[in-house]
Formats: C-alpha cells, structure tokens, sequence
C-alpha cells in the first residue's frame, strides 16, 4: 500500500507482508531472536528517535531497538514466536512513522524522492515569500510616507493570501510532525516551531482583519523558507554521509549466473546457497563470497579494503561478493549465503556502530528533550511580561522566542561528527564496529601488540628441518601438513606447502583431533599420539633429546616441534616479513607518548628479532591467550587504558577485555566480531589514520556542543527581551544548525596530516 511520508512523497510501505517476503528480511539468531533493519520516514528530530525506541519496547516480545538518527534505520530485535514484523511495522505507522525492510536501493529511491519533495516545497515558499516581502517593504515604506489606509489593507490581505499556501503546503510537515508528537506526548524540534507559525500567521490575520496588532507575514515566509533550506542541505549532507555505505551495499549485483548440469542460470542473488556454482565473466562483479573452482583471474577488491592494486586470484583463493573480476571468466563456488557476505555481515557491524550512541550523544539527547520544553516554558514567561509592559510588542517576542532557539543543533552535534568520521575511515578500508571506539581511544596510553599477522604479514615459509635419527623429512613433514591441514594458524599453509612440493606426498588420517588455541593440536596416527606445537606444549607431553627440543636456532626464526608416540622427532623453523611501516608506526606511536608492548606465542628468538627491528622495547613471548589475557586484565585493574591489535583466535579474549581493541583484516571472525575497529585493508599504518580521525572527531564535537550551547545561551535572552525580530530568529535558528551540520562534514574533506605530524 502507499503511504505519505511527512515530506509528501509517496512511498511503497509494505505494511501486511506476506510470511515468505517478511523472511527475506529476517536475520534469524540464536533461539527465537529474530532481527531485522527497517528504514523509517518521517524522523525529524532526535525527539522522534527517544520517541520511536521507547514506544517499540512497549510491544511484548520486542528485545531492542535502535535508531540511527543519520541514516534513519531502525535495527530491531525480537522473538518470532510472540511477535511478527507486520506488527512492528503497524506500530510504527500509527505513531506517524511509515517503515519497511531496509534494502539499499529502496533507501536510495526514498532520499532521491525526498530530495525532490523539499526542492518543491522550497520553491513554492521562495516564489510566493518573495512577492510577500515586497509588499512588506512597500508597507514599511508606506507607512513612513502617509500611504492610504485602504492601500495599505489591501496589500495585507494580498500578502494573507499568498500565505495561505506557504502555510498549508511548505509548511505542512512542520504541522504533521507536531501533530504526531503531540499526540505521542512528547514536545518534539517540530512543537515550538509550529507554535510560532501557527501564533504568527494568526496573529497577523486578526490585525489583518482590521484588529489592533502587526503583521508579521514576511517573517512567517522567510522562516518557513530558511528552514526548508537548512533542513534540505542536512538532508543533502546525510545523503552524502551515507553515501560510501550504501554504495558498498550496492556494490553486490541483484542476479547471478548459476552454473547447474554445465548450463548457466540467472538466479537472484539471495537465492545463492551454499555449494552454488556462479559463472562470472570479465568485468562483472563477483555476486557472492566463495573460492575460486576453475580459472584464475585478477580482482579489483578497492570497494570493500580501500586497496586499489589488482589481486591475483588462482584456484582455491577465496574472493568476496562486491569485487570485480577483471581479466578471466572464473568458476566460483560459493561458500556462504546471501546473509552471511562478508560485506553484509561488514555493514550489520558497521550500522550496529552507527546506531549505538556515545555518553556525549546521550549527554546531548538527554539536555535537548529538556530544552524544548524550556523553551515553550520561557516563551510563554517573556509573552506574559511584555503583555504588560506593552501589549503591541508581545507577539513579536514570543515568535522571536520560540523561532530562535534550537534544541537540534545540540542533538545533531555529535552524531553528525561521528558519522563523517566513520565515513572518512570506511573510504580507507577501515570499519568500526562500535559505537564509543571514536571517544574512547582518545584516552588511551598503552598499545599492545600481537606479533604474528599484525607487526608481521603472518605468511610464513618454512626454512628448515632437523628430525631424529630414524626419521625422513617427507615423514615429519606429511604428519605435520596432515595435522594442520584443516587449520586456519599461519603455520599450517606454511605445513601443506612444503609438503606438497615433495613427490609421492599424500595426507594421511590424522583421528582424534584436538585443537589447543595457541599452543598446537594433538591427533593420533596409527595408535600413536602425535602432536605439533610450541616448545612450552611438546615439552609436556614427551622426552626432551638433545638436539631437538629446546635447542635455540639463533636465527630469529619462528620454531615449533613434531612429536610422535611420546618422543620429539622434528624441529621446524619458519620464516616470517615484517609488515610493511611497522616500524614507523611504532615510532609514531612513541612519539605521541604511548607506552609500547608486544605479546606473542611465538619463540622468544622470534619475538626478539621482531622487537628490535621495529623499535618496542617491552616484550613477552611463547605467552598462552589466558596469559595474554591476564597481561591485559592486570594493567587495566592498575587504571591503565589499552588498546590491543591483534589478528589472531587467541587474540580475541584480551581484544573484548580491552578499553579498544583494533582487528587486522586477514583476522578471525571471532576477533573481528570482538574488536572496536577493522582495518580490512590491512595497512598497519591505518592505526595512525585512526587516531587522527579520533582526535579530530573529539575536536570537533567539542567545537559543535561549544557552539550550540553558546548560541543558544545567547539567542535565547536576546529574543525575551524583544532585541531580536522575527526574521533575524528566522536566520540565527536555521543558520545554527547549517553551521553544526558543515562543521561535522568539514571533517570528512581534511586532508590527513603526514604520518610524522600526527599530535594530540
């Protein structure tokens, strides 16, 4: 069915939907929780956000629900059993506010018809405010040189009637807004500033009508106008704010070719499913997450990590929905559903960060719900006072009052910043995933690293093997890449290639798999435990000859032990690079005065060569997570503020405890899901672009709040006692939030400093 929206355009809302297109929509979770985005119309305010998430959780069997005041989407939580999506959506109507399942393209049409519906309303209130200040300025003229009574009423009825229509079509989505808020019992942006149309224009018609009393019809079309402006510019910068988001959303295809009994079909992409064959041909964009089955090509993967140089991609290499295949057809195999691509479950992560709100916003929130109430309250207070002291100026006072002041300054003044920022990062390849990652590392002062994947790029190349008397390197080296060879540690590849290049290599049936997180993984072969691992980890389960276990190489490579039937039989070392600015970053950290730390697994020989190549003087190896953990637990309980960096499974204990906590692109689900931030493009020197953005985004929190709450506290006064005309209040509001709104945006367009000039 078609609703309107309180900017007039209709909108397609599916309101009774179907049991099979709700699903589309639907994110099933754990148990009966069920999740879904829906884009929301109609939201003028952060009034109307308080509003929508307060109401929502009086429904029985809603969990949670967030509001982003930027891109206006709801993220709700709910169980299916008790309650269903076309009751939520129903809800939402009856407060006024249209929504329905979010998809990019629809969200997209929505701002463009908008868009179009504020320029038509602007332009009615520009050409029929024009003709009514000219004649307010032939009645100001006439009236200091004697103009004829009857000339001067005419042209006031003239001016009346053109604005009759400002007031009913320009300003009509002031007046519903209002309306809804008033009937939801709650004092909203759109109240005082309806009241002040509403008083104005009837005021103006009584004295019109031959009563004593002002016209005021210029400053109802110039306040009308200015605010259509303000408001069409914010909705031009939201678009622009939104702008990398949705175009990574829409960056995956809406079809795909399916290859079934060697025959293509073209098949929606949500219809993709796990072990899906998808042919894709050069120069189209790859639909879905999988590996490459036959072909090999290069992929453009800059949309998602900011990376703009070509990856190869051979078979078995993994690539993502949203690239683009640029040279050769490629057989995909498809390795995930449409729900669970990579940059969907991305985006889920990074709108979840957006929605959240930091103590300054709710600081904010919580003071502009009290304003406006405030405001009605003074404006009626300064109305009564000059009402006495003279009554043909009080109605010019109260207009100025409820005209002037402006509580949306103080709500958009840090969510605005905060999504310019996250924008900016996005650009980059760097995705936040929490809301206070921006305010909270700020106040950080100790930096602690994981080495493996993170100071270095964790692809590794064996480099050497000792084994025991008795045993053959192919032996120990088909054991080794049989045990690694479901496993995801930077090692194992390491393992399964140097296996594979010898002749006559075959996996064997590793049974009994164990997986001990940082330390290796034990199987049986034959009847016989054997295992692969740390020093620490082999040491406690068999003999230690010489000549094998616990013999330092002395060549900085990483080290790790084979061991079968209760005895050491092989030592490996590999080798691993150093990530590329690691040690400038380091440096840069330093110089910013933060205190500097590496903890790893990895041999002490290993970590050693690291620390001193890259400038950290404070360093722990062959450390287990649960150390690593209580590393990071003891320096918080002594009132130390970590950020942690890591990539790695046994990193993600220490990454959820710590104050923020940064996850390399190649990292782990379970890290990434447990970290603040993302750098997908794995740039280690992306760290510094993050702490300038944080430092920058606080500046200019700082800078809106400063402004709001100065121009409020000034604007306020001034218009109570009868200092400020209506029109000028008309401009002082509208240009108060113009000036939040750019100085957040503002931030977007600045040029990053060079690495070396980053300062607190």
């Amino acid at each position: 069915m078609n609703s309107q929206n309180p900017q007039g355009s209709a909108i397609e809302v599916p309101v009774e939907l179907s049991p099979a297109l709700a699903e589309r929509y639907l994110e099933r979770q754990d148990g009966s929780k069920t999740q879904v985005v829906l884009i929301v119309s109609g939201i003028t305010c952060g009034g109307c956000i308080r509003k929508i998430e307060s109401e929502l959780l009086t429904l029985p069997g809603l969990n949670t629900v967030s509001v982003n005041s930027i891109s206006h989407r709801a993220t709700v939580s709910f169980s299916h059993k008790i309650l269903a999506l076309e009751d939520i959506i129903s809800k939402l109507k009856g407060m006024g506010y249209p929504s329905w399942p979010y998809e990019p393209r629809q969200q997209e049409v929505k701002i463009e018809s908008e868009r179009r519906q504020a320029l038509l309303r602007i332009m009615v209130a520009a050409a029929l405010g024009m003709q009514v200040m000219m004649i307010a300025t032939a009645l100001y003229f006439g009236e200091a040189y004697g103009m004829n009574e009857s000339l001067r009423t005419m042209l006031e009825h003239v001016a009346l009637l053109l604005t009759i229509p400002i007031m009913l079509f320009s300003a009509r989505p002031f007046f519903q807004q209002a309306w809804n808020n008033v009937k939801n019992r709650q004092a909203g942006m759109d109240v005082p500033v309806s009241l002040a149309l509403i008083v104005a224009f009837f005021g103006s018609a009584w004295a019109t009508m031959g009563n004593p009393g002002q016209v005021y019809y210029e400053s109802i079309a110039m306040f009308v106008l200015l605010l259509l402006c303000a408001r069409f510019l914010e909705l031009s910068a939201r678009r622009r704010s939104l702008g990398t988001v949705l175009n990574v959303e829409k960056s995956i295809p809406e079809s795909a070719m399916r290859l079934v009994d060697g025959q293509t079909v073209k098949v929606d992409v949500r219809e993709i499913e796990i072990g899906d064959h998808i042919l894709v041909q050069p120069g189209e964009i790859i639909p879905a997450d999988g590996a490459i089955a036959k072909g090999q090509t290069t992929v453009d993967e800059s949309l998602l990590t900011g990376e703009s140089r070509p990856v190869m991609k051979t078979g078995g290499s993994q690539v993502v929905a949203g690239s683009v295949n640029l040279e050769s057809p490629v057989n995909i195999l498809a390795t995930s559903s449409a729900s669970g691509f990579a940059v969907n479950r991305i985006m889920r992560l990074a709108e979840t960060a957006q929605v959240g709100k930091s103590q300054t916003a709710l600081m904010a929130d919580r003071v502009a719900s009290y304003f406006i109430a405030g405001v009605l309250v003074l404006a009626f207070i300064s109305g009564a006072a000059w009402w006495v002291i003279d009554p043909t100026f009080w109605l010019a006072v109260v207009i100025s009052t409820l005209v002037v002041a402006c509580p949306c300054a103080l709500s958009l003044a840090t969510p605005t910043a905060f999504v310019a920022a996250m924008g900016r990062l996005s650009r980059q390849g760097i995705v936040t995933m929490k809301s206070e990652f921006l305010e909270n590392i700020c106040t950080l002062d100790q930096v602690v690293f994981d080495k493996t994947g993170t100071l270095t790029m964790g692809m590794f190349e064996l480099k050497s093997v000792e084994v025991l008397e008795g045993w053959e390197e192919l032996q120990v080296l088909s054991l080794a890449a049989s045990l690694d060879q479901h496993s995801h540690h930077p090692f194992a590849k390491a393992f399964r290639d140097a296996a594979e290049k010898h002749e006559g290599f075959e996996y064997l049936e590793i049974e009994d798999l164990v997986s001990k997180t940082g330390s290796g993984i034990i199987g049986s072969y034959l009847g016989e435990e054997v295992a692969i691992g740390s020093s620490r980890m082999i040491g406690s389960l068999v003999s230690c000859p010489d000549g094998l276990l616990g013999k330092k190489p002395g060549t900085g490579n990483s080290v790790c032990y084979l061991a079968y039937g209760r005895q050491a039989v092989a030592r490996f070392e590999l080798g691993d690079t150093l990530r590329d600015g690691a040690g400038g970053v380091i440096q840069e950290l330093k110089n910013r005065g933060l205190d500097l730390v590496m903890l790893s697994g990895d041999s002490s020989d290993a970590v050693a060569r690291v620390a001193k190549e890259t400038g950290i003087d404070n360093y722990h190896a062959e450390m287990s997570p649960e150390e690593k953990l209580d590393f990071v637990r003891q320096r918080i309980d002594s009132e130390r503020r970590i950020i942690v960096v890591g990539d790695g499974i046994n990193d993600a204990p220490m990454a959820a405890l710590a104050n923020v906590s940064i996850a390399m692109g190649e990292a782990s689900d379970l890290t990434r899901l447990n970290s603040d931030a993302v750098l997908l493009n794995g740039r280690l020197t992306e760290i510094l672009e993050v702490i300038e953005v944080a430092w920058r985004t606080r500046r200019t929190i700082r800078q809106n709040m400063s402004w709001a709450l100065g121009y409020n506290l000034l604007a306020i006064p001034c218009a109570m006692f009868g200092l400020i005309p209506p029109w000028l209040a008309a401009i002082g509001m509208s240009t108060s939030s113009l000036i939040v709104s750019g100085n957040a945006l503002r931030m977007g367009r600045l040029k990053s400093r060079h690495r070396t000039e980053i300062r607190s």
